[in-house]
């Protein structure tokens, strides 16, 4: 429960700054293929995330999250995957309204189900990472971004979606 206190306190202070700083900010959805491999699960599943983010100039942002890490099955049981996540974003600007960008952060991870018929509900602080290129129009940019969660059970997400720029 504090976390997402936190992250709903991060949330309005993120959208109070650009108006205070002179920051340029969005918010972002995007539709993503996750997969899981390790000795228990070996599966993909089609996921969701949103992100506010806000860039500070053209090369250094920040950026809080959520991503639906999935569903899987397996013989030695079932796992459901969220995360919370905030994040340190460097970018490099191509031409006026594009950029390409690596991202550095926290996720705060909630997994529940069952490993070999033993129910688990468990929620614990990893790092992530990733890296994406943003395609900008005027208000609107579309992306394409990689981001790997660090967990015991490593999470990948390949993911396209599309940021309102305000």
């Amino acid at each position: 429960m504090k976390a997402r206190k936190s992250i709903l306190f991060t949330l309005a202070l993120m959208l109070a700054m650009p108006v205070a700083a002179g920051a340029n900010s969005y918010i972002g959805v995007g539709g993503n293929r996750a997969s899981i491999d390790d000795s228990d699960f070996d599966d993909d599943d089609t996921t969701y995330n949103a992100a506010l983010g806000l860039m500070f100039n053209d090369f250094v942002g920040i950026e809080i999250g959520y991503y639906d890490l999935g569903k899987y099955e397996s013989g030695a049981g079932d796992i459901d995957n969220d995360a919370w996540t905030g994040a340190l974003l460097i970018a490099a600007p191509i031409g006026r309204s594009s950029n390409i960008y690596g991202k550095l952060g926290a996720a705060r991870l909630e997994s529940s189900g069952t490993l070999f018929g033993v129910p688990f509900d468990s929620d614990e602080t990893e790092n992530f990472y990733g890296a994406g290129i943003n395609f900008g129009a005027g208000p609107v940019a579309l992306y394409v971004e990689w981001t790997q969660f660090d967990t015991e059970r490593d999470v990948d997400v390949i993911g396209a979606g599309i940021r309102l720029l305000f």
